[in-house]
């Protein structure tokens, strides 16, 4: 698992995730709920990972939606 994947889920799981309002309105324009994203983190596959991307790291995870439909996320 990638190192930056690995800081995301631990922010998670200590609840300390901030969504800008900016992230938001990308998730909403997808139809990706936050909630569902959260909830199947611990399950996501890890696609890429860019820890030296120039707006900081990022992980492109692969995640089963509740409907089980399987999608890519940045």
């Amino acid at each position: 698992m990638s190192e930056t994947f690995k800081k995301i889920i631990e922010l998670i799981e200590k609840g300390e995730v901030i969504i800008s309002n900016h992230g938001y309105d990308e998730l909403a324009e997808e139809g990706l709920m936050v909630k569902e994203i959260i909830a199947s983190v611990m399950d996501g596959k890890v696609v890429e990972d860019y820890p030296e991307y120039p707006k900081g790291p990022c992980v492109l995870v692969l995640q089963r939606d509740a409907d089980d439909f399987m999608e890519r996320r940045k």
